[in-house]
């Protein structure tokens, strides 16, 4: 049987991820992924990386790129069966670049396996939402 306590431990786990990707903290991403072979992540518009060495090389590349990146996640949905979370949310995109600011919306699924150190993730599955998107005077992206 799940508890809310379960629930609410992989949901941190996923604010972790989102924190560390909002810091461009590779070190925090570090501490938030498996570092097997099992892991995997699509990035929105990319292939598929396998491993962890893949992926944060990914990671590595995508904070060094420069410009502001901010990625708010809304409409959180947290399941937990066994050893096993996945979290389904929207992601709010902002990229302030030399191109000025880009609005984007993904789907995302981040799965997550409990290890001895706590969650760990294990899949990053961003797809683009392809409708055009509005910003409203509050700056939430609909």
């Amino acid at each position: 049987m799940v508890t809310d306590r379960e629930s609410m431990e992989a949901e941190k786990a996923n604010e972790r991820f989102y924190q560390a990707l909002n810091d461009s903290n590779l070190e925090r991403m570090e501490e938030i992924w498996s570092h097997t072979m099992a892991a995997r992540c699509i990035h929105p518009g990319w292939d598929i990386l396998i491993g962890w060495t893949a992926i944060r090389e990914s990671w590595q590349s995508i904070f060094s790129a420069g410009g502001d990146l901010s990625v708010e996640a809304a409409d959180v949905e947290v399941n937990v069966v066994g050893e096993v979370a996945w979290v389904q949310c929207l992601e709010q995109i902002r990229n302030t670049g030399d191109a000025g600011d880009q609005l984007s919306v993904a789907r995302a699924t981040n799965l997550f396996v409990r290890d001895d150190g706590g969650w760990r993730m294990v899949l990053h599955h961003a797809s683009p939402i392809p409708s055009p998107m509005e910003e409203d005077d509050l700056g939430l992206v609909h």
